[in-house]
This record gives structure tokens, C-alpha cells and sequence, in this order.
């Protein structure tokens, strides 16, 4: 289980996490999940796979969504931001991306964009996909995060 790791990390600092997954379309959340005793750290998840989502549950703003691609660090940042604000956890992760084989509107590469704000603290991150198959981007976009957050959860 790729997120035994980071699991057993956010027990032992005692912090909560949630997801806002797009691209992943709650992949990364369902390896944490695998884990008894997740419910000890995992607050929840929302896939916000199209835009309408990302603006009507999410909450990211109509301007935010016409200024920025919707694969971009700026709206896995948003992703990240309003995760926080509706789970209230230590660690929010924003996920979008194109998994291929088509693309979003305003982008034309296979790749994906991931932010994780813990605590205070936001990282981004931009992985390339090009090549991959659909699951093999989507696989590797939740082993990068997993990866990513055993290196900060210190």
C-alpha cells in the first residue's frame, strides 16, 4: 500500500488530511482509504472533475477559473486552498491534470499539477505524463503525491 507511509506519518504528528481531486477522480483518496484505521486521519475528499465542480462545490471563483487553464499550478493551488477551507485539515492536497489521451480546453500537454498545503506551508508541483497511458498517469500522479508527502510530513 503506497500511502502506509504517510499514513503512519500523520498519526504519529496527529494531523488530518483531505484530497481535491480532479484528473486522479479519487484515486489518491482510495489508497488512503485502503488503511484500517484511516478514519483516524482522513477527513474526506471531493472530486471536482469539471470546471462547474471545481467553482459550485469547490468553491473557486468564476474569475479564477476564466483567468487560469484548468490544468495549472494556479488551480491545484485553489484546489489545495479550498480543501482547506472546507475540511479544516493539516494537509490539503489539490490534484488536476490531463491523463490523456484528450486534452483539457487552454492546455496541450499530459501532465499534472499538484499542491499540498500543510499547515501554512503550500508546495506546487508539476509532473509530465507524456507517454502514458490514462491509468499510467494517474498511477503516477498518486505515487508522486504519497512520495512527496512522506518528504514533508517530517
Amino acid at each position: 500500500m503506497i500511502a502506509k507511509s504517510t499514513y503512519k506519518k500523520l498519526v504519529k504528528k496527529g494531523f488530518t488530511i483531505a484530497f481535491s481531486e480532479s484528473m486522479t477522480g479519487g484515486f489518491v483518496s482510495a489508497e488512503l482509504v485502503k488503511i484500517s484505521g484511516a478514519s483516524n486521519v482522513f477527513l474526506g475528499s471531493i472530486v471536482a472533475y469539471q470546471i462547474k465542480s471545481k467553482q459550485d462545490v469547490l468553491g473557486i471563483s468564476r474569475n479564477v477559473l476564466n483567468t487560469y487553464p484548468v490544468v495549472s499550478k494556479e488551480i491545484a493551488t485553489e484546489m489545495a486552498r479550498q480543501t482547506y477551507a472546507k475540511f479544516k485539515s493539516d494537509v490539503s492536497v489539490g490534484i488536476t491534470g490531463n491523463a490523456g489521451p484528450t486534452f483539457e480546453p487552454q492546455t496541450h500537454e499530459q501532465k499534472a499539477f499538484i499542491s499540498i498545503k500543510i499547515i501554512e506551508q503550500l508546495y506546487n508541483y508539476e509532473i509530465d505524463l507524456n507517454g502514458l497511458t490514462r491509468i499510467q498517469s494517474i498511477r503516477k500522479t498518486t505515487q508522486f503525491i504519497y512520495r512527496k508527502l512522506d518528504e514533508l510530513i517530517v
